[in-house]
């Protein structure tokens, strides 16, 4: 009933009222601060922090592909985003064993008669993209098919 009354209070009130105002409202109508308020906070140990999840390769918004803790970001080259996302399986976080290039084609410009020398153009354009970033990965095409070929290292 007290905290039905503070929303009460705070809808008919100026719009001045601030949060310490509130909680000062609260703690009278309560008869002092909430027990959560009266607890100890507590030095967590370093077994016990929690540490940050580990970053995957792959696509990731907006517009970047990691491998092996490397990064290439296409913010002003989408259509680069868009054929790496093409050859990545999101389902395994893997790449794709390998593409059918008429396929990729069609995903990016379908009804295009020119998206083979685009596809070529695209391809040389992620690789030199990859290359310059220090990627150990390299996108291939050939025989009808295209897809990302991680290097050995």
């Amino acid at each position: 009933m007290p905290l039905l009354l503070a929303g009460l209070l705070l809808e008919a009130t100026e719009p001045e009222l601030n949060a310490n105002a509130v909680v000062g409202l609260i703690e009278s109508l309560l008869g002092g601060p909430p027990e959560a308020a009266k607890c100890t906070p507590v030095e967590l140990g370093p077994e016990r922090r929690t540490q940050p999840a580990a970053k995957t390769d792959g696509p990731f918004e907006p517009f970047g592909f990691r491998w092996q803790d490397k990064e290439v970001q296409f913010e002003r080259a989408t259509l680069r985003f868009r054929r790496v996302e093409t050859l990545w399986n999101q389902k395994a976080n893997a790449p794709h064993a390998s593409r059918d290039a008429t396929k990729v084609m069609a995903e990016i410009w379908p009804d295009d008669d020119t998206a083979d020398d685009k596809l070529k153009n695209l391809v040389a354009k992620v690789r030199a993209a990859f290359e310059a970033a220090g990627l150990a990965v390299r996108v291939v095409m050939g025989g009808g098919k295209v897809w990302l070929k991680p290097l050995s290292g």
